[in-house]
């Protein structure tokens, strides 16, 4: 993950930059200009970071286990122990913005393609005639 440098910046330096940035981002008037700038601004694994960032703490408020994020996302265990830390110490807006997506990605079918995605992931390597036929005919349960 990268980090910051370890030279300590200007205390009102930092809260002005960081004012300017957020004042950019609020600026941005649709979503394709909003996608415009992170591709011109961000590197493509900066994107990627944030992205599976957001995605694991939306799986965590979706009740997926450890073992599924890590095997969809090819996170590490310990992402995603700082994304359930950020999830229970952050502040209500952080909490509000993941309920809002989540509230808006079950009514979408978004979800169901992913949970499609996740069991396909999830399927044996190599699976006996009897599971194929289980997973062929919808059957999902486990033996």
């Amino acid at each position: 993950m990268p980090r910051v440098s370890r030279r300590l910046l200007d205390k009102d330096v930092s809260g002005e930059i960081n004012s300017s940035f957020v004042s950019l981002i609020s600026s941005l008037k649709n979503r394709s200009e909003v996608e415009n700038f992170l591709t011109d601004f961000l590197t493509r694994e900066e994107k990627l970071m944030l992205a599976k960032r957001l995605a694991v703490s939306l799986m965590l408020t979706r009740g997926y286990t450890v073992g599924t994020i890590c095997e969809v996302l090819k996170v590490s265990k310990e992402t995603i122990r700082s994304s359930r830390s950020w999830l229970e110490t952050k502040g209500e807006t952080y909490k509000r913005v993941l309920e809002k997506l989540r509230k808006a990605q079950e009514a979408n079918e978004f979800w169901k393609k992913v949970d499609k995605i996740i069991d396909k992931a999830l399927l044996p390597v190599k699976p006996d005639r009897k599971s194929r036929a289980k997973w062929a005919s919808g059957d999902w349960s486990q033996d």
